[in-house]
């Protein structure tokens, strides 16, 4: 293409080394062969696509000019670029079976702006490569800096397809009324597979969480490697759990970093660890700290060799033994007994006899009798197998006393001195029975312990009322000719 006009031809010049840029970034961020994960299958050279944003004047230019009759000039190249990886046969390109679930990946992102300045120019600009990394001067001469780094993160790779996106920013201006200068602005992104990373595991050992039926589930770490963990909050005066980090794969020697943070305690730990060793990390939690937040280790590790970073974390949740969100009441509950009223052979355990008599005639014979007892009775509560499950006396009757406001162990005096007035009916036989007055409580509650969920239990109470008269009397008849 031949391009006669001076402005047209900058502008054609412009738009090639635009579309030769793309192309770089795009060519820079393609690793070179494959990585092969056995005769079936392995993973694909990586695709990259790429949204750029606002091109006003040229775009990515290597010293495009501002300034003079040039006027003032802004280059923007921010942009979202996404990275495949696909598990597929020797072809390169058909799908293969049996992905690896959870894999490694390494993100190498760098996004950077520089400028002349000085001499009645001014220049301007930020670079972001969308990693987190900061922006770092430039230290030859010109204006600008370079937000470089990489990061290593675990992911789910079972359906067979990585995808990855980062978003960059890299703008620059440039103003000046005479001089002329030049800005520049470029954004790059690679992803390739790992073999390094890192876990955190505990004392604790797995732990169980509590699912949406309320069974033990164990806590496993998820598709990113991060550990969701459960655990009875501490008894005074405290609990020292230790936390293990597990570097995975190659690391680069002995002086590589890593770097330990506890988000309850604010606890910090640096300092370098050797390629393949595991390292431990102490914190100690008093019962009196405010517990209504998990607790967060956050673990980075630094590649001394090519500054590659991985971080893991780990999150602990400390429940009371009893928790009052997991307290339920049984429908039906709480029960007045005795219940029914009616005594039977089903319920005789809340009834005991008074007095028997017959009356063989044929006319109904009127009947007293005086009932004078006295005594007490105890609240009673039990959660479940109680002692099995760990559960001091002080955990019970503190649960009961929170949710049911039962105090365990109280003792209700009752007593009763009446004269009772029926009819034996004609040609039957007659019990008189009494029943002191109690109520009845059952439900279902979650119990914890230093491993997280233990189970749901059924919880139950035994509570004497002091009514009136103590408790109250029934009378059953049946006929004269049945045996008592």
């Amino acid at each position: 293409m031949k391009v006669s006009h001076p402005v047209l031809r900058r502008e054609a010049a412009a738009l090639l080394r635009l579309v030769a840029a793309a192309l770089v970034i795009v060519a820079l961020s393609c690793p070179a062969f494959a990585q092969d994960y056995g005769d079936e299958g392995r993973w694909s050279k990586t695709e990259y696509s790429m949204y750029m944003g606002t091109w006003p004047h040229g775009g990515w230019n290597d010293g495009d000019p501002f300034g003079g009759e040039h006027g003032p000039k802004t280059l923007d190249i921010s942009s979202t670029i996404t990275a495949t990886i696909r598990w597929v046969k020797a072809d390169g390109v058909t799908p293969a079976a049996d992905p690896p679930a959870k894999v490694y990946l390494l993100e190498d992102a760098t996004a950077s702006w520089s400028g002349t300045d000085g001499e009645g120019r001014t220049v301007s600009g930020e670079a972001r490569n969308g990693l987190g990394h900061a922006c770092v001067a430039r230290t030859d001469g010109r204006a600008g800096c370079t937000s470089q780094g990489k990061r290593l993160v675990q992911v789910d790779s079972s359906s067979g397809v990585i995808t990855r996106s980062v978003s960059a920013v890299a703008i620059a201006n440039g103003s000046s009324d005479s001089t002329i200068g030049n800005i520049d602005v470029s954004v790059s992104y690679s992803l390739t597979i790992d073999n390094r990373g890192v876990t955190i595991t505990s004392s604790l050992d797995t732990t169980y969480g509590e699912d949406g039926n309320h069974q033990s589930v164990p806590n496993v770490p998820d598709a990113s490697g991060t550990t969701r963990a459960d655990t009875v909050k501490p008894r005074p005066p405290y609990q020292q759990v230790t936390y293990v980090g597990n570097p995975i794969g190659s690391w680069g020697g002995p002086y590589s970093y890593r770097h330990w943070y506890s988000s309850m305690t604010g606890r910090t730990w640096a300092g370098s660890f050797e390629d393949v060793d595991a390292f431990n990390f102490q914190v100690s939690y008093d019962s009196s700290m405010n517990f209504g937040a998990a607790e967060h280790i956050h673990l980075r590790l630094r590649d001394v060799q090519d500054g590659a970073e991985v971080t893991a974390n780990y999150y602990l949740k400390f429940h009371d033994p009893v928790p009052k969100e997991h307290w339920a009441r049984d429908p039906g509950f709480p029960k007045e007994h005795p219940y029914p009223l009616q005594p039977s052979p089903a319920n005789s355990g809340d009834w005991f006899e008074l007095n028997w008599e017959s009356n063989p005639t044929g006319e109904p014979i009127p009947r007293e009798f005086t009932v004078s007892e006295t005594g007490s009775k105890s609240v009673t509560g039990e959660i479940g197998q109680q002692v099995q499950l760990g559960l001091d006396e002080g955990i019970v009757n503190g649960s009961f006393q929170i949710n049911e406001s039962l105090t365990i162990g109280k003792s209700v005096n009752r007593e009763t001195s009446q004269t009772i007035s029926y009819t034996i009916p004609a040609g039957c036989r007659t019990k008189l029975y009494w029943g002191w007055q109690w109520r009845e409580h059952q439900g279902k509650c979650c119990v914890y312990g230093m491993g997280g969920h233990k189970g749901r239990y059924t919880w139950t109470a035994y509570e004497p009322v002091a009514a009136p008269g103590g408790g109250m009397w029934a009378m059953s008849s049946f006929p004269y000719s049945e045996q008592l």
